[in-house]
């Protein structure tokens, strides 16, 4: 679609004002009539040729930018065809245009049709260009870029992914599709291009966090019916084992609410084994471990790690700030960069200031907390110590409750500094990655990129990757550095179609993990690939153990909506 929009004044030809005449919905002010002033009107015997002469027009002038004989035109809009009034609007008035031009017109053939349609129609007229990368980020028009939904409504981007993840444990437990069929039905509603991206209006927010909150607690329930099934032929079950992470409302914060006085069933999902605290889950299985399964800082050699004695920021292997931008446009869809500022803690962000704990590894404020834990390298990926490869997680608790305010983490290398030479890659999907050059001639908003799971950095004896539980956006403003923004809160509408600003904000948890690799890599000319160990943490990362135990009375209502 080369034109602005893909509404109907924006996909017949290059002219708005004559293609809006010809959305037929339109027809006595209806969806507020055409902006240019030029009505829409219904074909008749009188005006069929003049009507119909008038569109072609507009087709023939697209149909230059096509490689093929064959050119679509889109004919819909968002919240279109609720009625059969509107749908035999269009059709009708339409066929009476086709008939006329497929019985006056040499060599035109028009007619309704699909996607599967138009692509059999130019197959075989010409060579594909073969495109790599995507279209991000996307402007609609001077330096509006579409950076801001990144990280819209951050908390159910996360909760999107603890239903996946639920479901992806389940299916290698053994569920079946049909077993499957209503959470994965509540999963796939929200991949909405207004759902999983947190531009729709507040009570459709909620009722996708429902229907996902209910579907994370069906799995739930069906893998601990396994897994009581399983541990029943072992002659061990215990009745009153329950799912460990829990929510009570489903926009609240989820909390591991078993009792860390009491053994908790794992299973893991994975191929390969994963780890809870000293207790090796083979692939596959479920054994018993004791909480906690993230290994204690006190647990471990971590005085390698270093940390600055009044915030808490970790400066070295890396350094960590916690930074805002202080912004006064932009909404859901929207980002415009405003006055960059570092977070000082407190409510106000100048006040209570940082409360640190285990020499730094927790560092907390009323609104933002991060705690550190060390993931252990696996022997099979070298000796860590020697090679100077480290992965750690910093996990994120936000509450933002300040308007018109953009907040996000930024690390930036420290020995050494990777010059990355302004290359930064990110993934699409989990599976397939974007390499982007940073452009000083383009504005701050533009490169701002969409992170499913994935940033890095590299140059070439280091490479520096942050690994995500859940999507968000990301940027590489200067070498050496990555910025991962955390949740956003706007006051105003950015005029995209929400009709309202962000305000509906919740506590929030993000688990980044951190992966700091030395070897060589090929920075320029070949696609991004991750290494194998980035690959394993990535695995771990997004498909964890699943824990069932004992819950700790103690520990209930811990998990409500705030």
């Amino acid at each position: 679609m080369p034109f602005y929009s893909y509404d109907v004044p924006h996909t017949c030809g290059p002219d708005p004002s004559i293609c809006c005449q010809f959305d037929f919905a339109r027809v006595n002010n209806g969806y507020s009539g055409c902006p240019w002033k030029k009505p829409a009107q219904e074909i008749t015997d009188s005006n069929v040729k003049a009507r119909s002469m008038l569109i072609l027009d507009q087709w023939r002038k697209k149909a230059n930018l096509y490689r093929g004989n064959a050119v679509m035109i889109p004919l819909g809009d968002d919240f279109r065809y609720q009625s059969e009034d509107e749908a035999e609007l269009q059709y009708s008035n339409f066929q009476k245009i086709f008939d006329y031009l497929n019985e006056n017109v040499p060599g035109v053939s028009v007619q309704f049709g699909t996607l599967g349609d138009y692509f059999k129609a130019v197959e075989g007229d010409f060579e594909p260009p073969v495109l790599k990368g995507s279209f991000f980020t996307y402007a609609d028009r001077e330096k509006d870029y579409w950076s801001g939904y990144f990280t819209s409504r951050v908390f159910d981007k996360a909760l999107d992914r603890q239903l996946e993840r639920v479901l992806f444990a389940a299916t290698d437990m053994g569920a079946t599709r049909t077993e499957m069929q209503s959470p994965r039905r509540a999963l796939s509603l929200f991949q909405h291009h207004d759902g999983v991206t947190g531009t729709a209006k507040n009570h459709v927010v909620e009722d996708y966090a429902k229907q996902i909150h209910e579907g994370i607690e069906f799995v739930q329930n069906w893998m601990l019916k396994n897994i009581s099934k399983d541990q029943l032929l072992r002659g061990a079950v215990d009745k009153s084992i329950k799912a460990c992470w829990q929510s009570n409302a489903p926009r609240g914060l989820s909390q591991n609410l078993c009792d860390v006085k009491k053994q908790i069933y794992v299973y893991n999902p994975l191929d390969s084994e994963q780890q809870c605290g000293d207790t090796v889950v083979p692939s596959h299985e479920t054994v018993r471990a004791s909480l906690p399964c993230d290994i204690s800082p006190s647990k471990d050699n971590t005085d390698w790690i270093k940390f600055d004695p009044v915030t808490g920021m970790m400066t070295y292997p890396f350094k960590e700030e916690w930074m805002l931008w202080k912004v006064d446009k932009g909404g859901a869809y929207l980002f415009f960069p405003g006055t960059l500022k570092k977070f000082k803690g407190g409510n106000g962000h100048d006040d209570d200031g940082f409360e640190l704990k285990d020499k730094g590894f927790t560092v907390s404020t009323p609104s933002w907390k991060r705690t550190l834990y060390v993931k252990p390298v696996p022997d099979e990926f070298g000796d860590s110590s020697s090679s100077k490869t480290f992965v750690i997680d910093m996990v994120y608790e936000t509450n933002l409750r300040q308007p018109n305010e953009e907040w996000f983490v930024r690390f930036t290398t420290a020995s050494p500094v990777i010059e990355n030479k302004g290359i930064f890659h990110t993934d699409l999907n989990g599976f397939n990655f974007d390499t982007h050059h940073f452009r000083k001639d383009l504005p701050i908003q533009s490169q701002v990129f969409p992170m499913p799971t994935l940033a890095s950095i590299e140059d070439s004896t280091h490479r520096f990757t942050i690994l995500s539980e859940h999507a968000q956006g990301t940027a590489s403003l200067k070498d050496g550095s990555i910025d991962v923004w955390l949740d956003r809160r706007l006051e105003q509408d950015d005029a995209r179609g929400l009709g309202h600003g962000v305000k509906d904000n919740v506590p929030t948890r993000t688990r980044l993990r951190v992966v700091l690799e030395s070897g060589t890599f090929a920075q320029e000319g070949n696609e991004f690939e991750p290494t194998p160990l980035c690959q394993r943490m990535w695995d771990e990362l997004n498909h964890p153990l699943e824990m069932f135990g004992s819950h700790d009375e103690k520990q209930k209502g811990l998990a409500k909506e705030s």
